[in-house]
């Protein structure tokens, strides 16, 4: 499906195929926006997590792995599991947004 005024393209994806992610740039540089890639992986216990991969659109596009999801107060912001250096994204109405662009949050460890 292309979205020609999408802001953000979320796509599932599995272990099983290495390049999605060339597939998805295909699709960002199509509707000019960027992807957020879902991926379901098993934990201990039969547990499951959602791990995300945050792709941002540009003449190359860069790619940020590793993150989880956390809504606060009513926004949804994704963080990095691996790089605590990493920046911290924020789903708006226009798209992704990185935490260089706006003042960053708070919550109990942060």
């Amino acid at each position: 499906m292309i979205a020609p005024e999408a802001h953000v393209v979320i796509v599932p994806t599995t272990l099983a195929n290495g390049n999605d992610r060339r597939k998805v740039e295909n699709v960002m540089r199509i509707a000019h926006c960027d992807a957020i890639m879902v991926r379901i992986v098993p934990q201990g216990g039969g547990a499951r997590k959602a791990i995300f991969e945050i792709g941002r659109d540009g003449l190359v596009p860069v790619w940020f792995s590793e993150y989880t999801s956390r809504g606060v107060g009513g926004e949804l912001f994704f963080q990095p599991t691996v790089d605590p250096d990493g920046p911290l994204f924020k789903l708006t109405n226009k798209g992704l947004m990185s935490s260089s662009d706006f003042a960053g949050i708070r919550w109990d460890g942060w």
